[in-house]
């Protein structure tokens, strides 16, 4: 993930791993969604349920003269549901 966007994962790790409120309570949930070409259409999904971080990583990835500064959560899900697409009418 983009630097931008990683203060609340970074949040989460605090609390969950270091703080060590890492309960049910605190596992968020998820969903992978497929898209075909369009970027409109659902192709399927994957329900992702009990989510925990243990792991986040910073790196500094070269990119042209830049520096591109990356974020990556590591998480764990004890459950998944697989949704296939709804059948065409």
């Amino acid at each position: 993930m983009a630097e931008v966007a990683a203060q609340s994962w970074r949040d989460w790790m605090e609390k969950f791993v270091i703080e060590g409120n890492s309960g049910p309570e605190s596992e968020k949930n998820g969903v992978l969604t497929f898209l075909s070409s369009n970027m409109k259409t659902e192709l399927a999904k994957i329900e992702l349920s009990h989510l925990g971080i243990f792991k986040l990583s910073e790196d500094a990835v070269a990119a042209g003269s830049e520096g591109i500064h990356r974020v990556t959560a590591e998480l764990y899900c004890e459950e998944m549901k697989f949704h296939p697409p709804a059948a065409a009418k």
